[in-house]
């Protein structure tokens, strides 16, 4: 039997690692443009969950007999 383990870090812990990026003098400018790029990514999709309802929206049908 195969079990996956699921590795994905925390957003908390995903924009430590970036801001340590972007705060280490010998990072290259490819890596500093990746950690900025995926910041703003968070934030958008951040954004994006905040601006979507709670709960979905239910229609109702009549019923028909």
């Amino acid at each position: 039997m195969v079990r996956t383990i699921d590795l994905t870090p925390s957003w908390e812990t995903a924009v430590q690692v970036y801001c340590a990026v972007l705060e280490n003098p010998n990072a290259s400018p490819e890596g500093r443009a990746t950690a900025r790029d995926e910041i703003y990514r968070l934030a958008r999709a951040f954004d994006q969950m905040n601006a979507e309802p709670d709960e979905p929206e239910i229609e109702y049908l009549e019923a028909v007999d």
